[in-house]
């Protein structure tokens, strides 16, 4: 499910005006669109979301450090989402923003829910994690690109018990 984690850091942004308070609404509502498409198990919109608002040169580190680009990243949603029995929930919140010139940086947080078999039984299990992440953006004209996205904190329940090297 680590991939999955991806998901909730993948966000995007469309136009936004120079000063931070409107960046933030702008990233926020990529940040909804995704988790509403997540819920709702939408990869070919997180496809074409993810591919409008990321840098050709976008990557991605996951919490055990591995780089992924955007491509990866979206081949294992891909098959992540075909397992999961139900979405139940993805939240994403901005808790810090900084912007300076044509760069910003967003420290976020996600969670999400959902049931997936994860075991060779085929039984679903409920699996419930959270990210933390640090997400830099870049201007490229009037819209803001999501250039890279680190996973900084990743804690994750399976069947409400903590495990680690999701």
């Amino acid at each position: 499910m680590k991939k999955l984690s991806i998901l909730a850091i993948c966000v995007a942004a469309t136009s936004a005006f120079a000063y931070q308070g409107s960046t933030k609404s702008t990233l926020m509502g990529i940040y909804n669109k995704l988790d509403s498409l997540s819920v709702k198990k939408e990869m070919t919109g997180l496809t074409k979301l993810l591919k409008q608002v990321a840098t050709k040169d976008c990557f991605f580190i996951t919490g055990k450090g591995e780089k992924q680009t955007v491509e990866k990243a979206l081949s294992d949603m891909s098959k992540q989402m075909k397992v999961i029995v139900k979405f139940m929930n993805s939240t994403t919140h901005i808790d810090t923003l900084t912007t300076k010139g044509s760069m910003a940086v967003a420290r976020v947080s996600s969670s999400y829910k959902l049931t997936s078999p994860i075991d060779p039984s085929g039984t679903p299990h409920l699996i419930e994690s959270s990210q933390v992440s640090e997400d830099t953006w870049v201007k490229v004209g009037a819209d803001w690109k999501l250039k890279s996205s680190k996973t900084l904190k990743e804690n994750t329940k399976i069947d409400g018990k903590v495990v680690s090297g999701m």
